[in-house]
């Protein structure tokens, strides 16, 4: 009797799948789900099993939260499959959880008690979002909370596993270094704008805009990037110059249109530049490239912040341009200037030669971006 394999048992996996199709019997579905060859066949069979009872005993069977038995893409089939609508019902499957993680060293089958936990606590009801929350709050695997974060297909979910994510990196390194373990979130919105808008290590956000090939997502950082550097990133990896022409005549910082504009080394665009930046070194290396003195004086006096007047007064050295200037300085007075920081400056003071092991110190240039002081610190 034990000669004959069933047709299920099959390592042909097409073979295996036609076989359980043909199957009714639950009490024989189950034990396809426990015997398979292949993960598949088991899914198709857990696909076909209706009774909550056993699918629940399929579930707490021992060593099935242990992976002994089943893996984690048939459990979390499983898991789907229990129709549980209140917390008197998951109480036991969360336990089930809480008995076992005690007993694992293994980081794999930690891994795999940590996305069937979460997966539970995505069913309990609204009434227990405190409890699920909390519970999300103190997930220290943050590789966990992303993938959760990515399967996820409610979006109050998915909003808490973004909010734990976010807070437990702060937005270091290894919040940019992420993507290498889940290269999803290289598709994902709010992990983008969260690198690009917020305080992000550069040169890890440089690497991952260098792996996205999303046409949108790059146009999103261009605009929007806070540092230079990344939007340069994004800029070198655009050839379309109609594409490039569109990002730099709607930006409304001047940074993507400055970096366009020496792409292409068009005059419009370092114009344009000018006249929306609110960045001094921007202003001044976008006013060095034009020469033509009548455009110039026509910026100058044409510009209702001051940056610009204040730049290209100093390139001519006009003194009607310079009158211009100390009006913008009068609107700033002593205390309301708007301060950037420009670049650094050695300083030579000769009194520190006199004490041992001192020498030139290094001072920031701020540049009002309203009226064009100078400021060092």
């Amino acid at each position: 009797m034990g000669l004959f394999k069933s047709a299920w048992q099959s390592e042909n996996t097409e073979e295996a799948l036609i076989a359980v199709g043909k199957i009714t019997n639950e009490n024989d579905l189950c034990k396809v789900v426990k015997s398979a060859v292949n993960d598949n066949v088991k899914i198709a069979a857990v696909k076909k099993i209706n009774n909550q009872k056993i699918l629940m005993n399929l579930y707490l069977k021992p060593n099935v939260m242990l992976g002994a038995s089943l893996s984690l893409a048939v459990v979390i089939e499983l898991l789907k499959r229990l129709d549980i609508h209140n917390r008197k019902s998951l109480d036991p499957l969360y336990e089930m959880y809480n008995r076992s993680r005690y007993e694992l060293n293994n980081k794999d089958a930690e891994r795999k008690k940590g996305i069937l936990m979460y997966l539970v606590l995505e069913k309990y009801s609204n009434s227990d979002a405190p409890f699920r929350a909390d519970r999300i709050k103190s997930e220290t695997d943050q590789g966990l909370l992303a993938e959760l974060y990515l399967g996820a297909t409610d979006s109050k979910m998915k909003q808490l596993y973004f909010d734990s994510l976010v807070s437990k990196y702060s937005l270091g390194v290894e919040f940019a270094n992420l993507w290498n373990r889940e290269p999803r979130l290289l598709d994902s919105e709010a992990y983008i704008i969260a690198l690009v808008t917020k305080t992000s290590p550069i040169p890890a956000v440089v690497k991952i805009v260098e792996q996205i090939k999303n046409r949108n997502m790059l146009g999103y950082i261009a605009k929007n990037a806070d540092d230079e550097t990344i939007c340069r990133a994004v800029i070198d990896r655009i050839d379309n110059v109609n594409d490039l022409l569109q990002l730099a005549e709607t930006d409304v910082r001047g940074t993507t249109c400055w970096i366009v504009a020496q792409k292409l080394n068009n005059q419009d665009l370092y114009i344009r530049a000018i006249k929306i930046t609110d960045k001094a070194d921007i202003c001044m290396a976008a006013v060095n490239k034009i020469n033509d003195s009548d455009v110039l004086l026509k910026l100058a006096n044409d510009d209702k912040h001051g940056l610009a007047c204040w730049i290209i007064a100093k390139k001519l050295n006009d003194n009607n341009l310079e009158i211009k200037v100390e009006q913008f300085k009068s609107i700033c007075g002593k205390d309301n200037h708007v301060w950037r920081f420009s670049h650094e400056e050695l300083v030579h003071d000769d009194s520190t030669y006199e004490q041992p092991g001192k020498g030139p110190t290094i001072c920031g240039v701020f540049v009002c971006n309203r009226c064009g002081a100078e400021e060092r610190r």
